[in-house]
């Protein structure tokens, strides 16, 4: 579980993070899972960002990507996500 502490300096990590992916009218379906799964193997800490067509349910799709990749949500603002799984194989990993 991540502390308040981590989630800032995970945050501020986000801030610069290149790693973004997008969620459309597919919402979440395995291919788009599969795609989350290894972007947090590769990176720990990746930005999702919802289209305007899911809107309304972002905070449901929010619960079904991070018990589908055991991953955490570090933070919400507007139609982004940032979200983190330790990955202890990766070479540069972040540290907490």
């Amino acid at each position: 579980m991540i502390n308040n502490k981590d989630k800032k300096k995970l945050k501020a990590i986000a801030n610069t993070s290149t790693h973004k992916y997008q969620i459309g009218k597919d919402k979440t379906d395995d291919n788009v899972i599969l795609t989350l799964v290894n972007a947090l193997k590769a990176h720990e800490l990746i930005k999702v960002y919802f289209n305007k067509s899911v809107a309304s349910s972002i905070d449901e799709l929010t619960k079904v990507i991070i018990n589908k990749t055991n991953s955490e949500l570090v933070g919400q603002i507007g139609h982004m996500i940032i979200i983190y799984k330790e990955n202890k194989e990766k070479k540069n990993r972040i540290i907490l």
